[in-house]
C-alpha cells in the first residue's frame, strides 16, 4: 500500500509539472507536449487581460520564460474569441493548429495570414468573423484540414489566397 502510494503521488506532481501557464508580453501560453524536433512546444492561449488591445495581432513564433525558449505551436480554444479590436492577424510559420472558436465572433477582423505549418483549423476557428475578407494562405504545403464551420458566418464575399504553385489551387478547390 506504501509503494501503491509513493507512486500515485510521483504520478500527480509529473501531471502538475507537466502543466505549465505563464505570461509573457501579455499573451498566454500553455505548454504542450514535447516532440522529438520541438521539445518546448506552447500554444498561445490568448491576451492576459482580456480583449487584445491593438488592431494588428502578431502572434510571437517564439517566446522565453525563465530560460527556456519555447515554439508557439497552436493557437489555443477560445484564444481570442469575441475580440471585437482585432482587424489584421498574422499567424507565424511555427504553428501547427488553430484550436476551436480560436478567433470565433472577432466581428472586426478583416484579414487573416496563415502559414503553410498550419496542418488543422478546428471547429468555428474563424466563426462569426463577419468583417473577415482576405484569407492569405502562405506556402506550397497544400490546404490545412479544415473542420467543419471553421469560417461560417464570414464575410459573404471572401476571397481565398493561395500559392500558385503547381496543383495547388486545384487543391484548396478540392479541400
Amino acid at each position: 500500500m506504501k509503494r501503491f502510494l509513493q507512486t500515485f503521488i510521483l504520478a500527480l506532481v509529473a501531471i502538475s509539472a507537466s502543466a505549465l501557464t505563464f505570461v509573457v508580453d501579455g499573451f498566454k501560453y500553455e505548454t504542450l507536449n514535447a516532440t522529438a524536433d520541438a521539445p518546448y512546444r506552447v500554444c498561445c492561449a490568448g491576451w492576459s487581460d482580456g480583449a487584445y488591445p491593438e488592431s494588428i495581432l502578431i502572434i510571437p513564433s517564439i517566446v522565453s520564460y525563465n530560460g527556456i525558449t519555447y515554439k508557439v505551436c497552436g493557437i489555443g480554444y477560445s484564444a481570442f474569441s469575441f475580440n471585437r479590436n482585432i482587424n489584421f492577424l498574422y499567424i507565424p510559420y511555427n504553428v501547427e493548429y488553430i484550436d476551436t472558436y480560436a478567433f470565433a465572433d472577432c466581428t472586426n477582423l478583416g484579414y487573416v495570414r496563415i502559414p503553410s505549418s498550419v496542418r488543422d483549423i478546428w471547429t468555428g476557428a474563424f466563426k462569426g468573423c463577419e468583417s473577415l475578407e482576405c484569407v492569405e494562405v502562405a506556402g506550397i504545403l497544400g490546404p490545412p484540414e479544415t473542420r467543419e464551420d471553421a469560417f461560417a458566418a464570414c464575410h459573404s464575399r471572401m476571397t481565398l489566397y493561395v500559392p500558385p504553385y503547381d496543383g495547388n489551387v486545384e487543391a484548396y478547390r478540392a479541400a
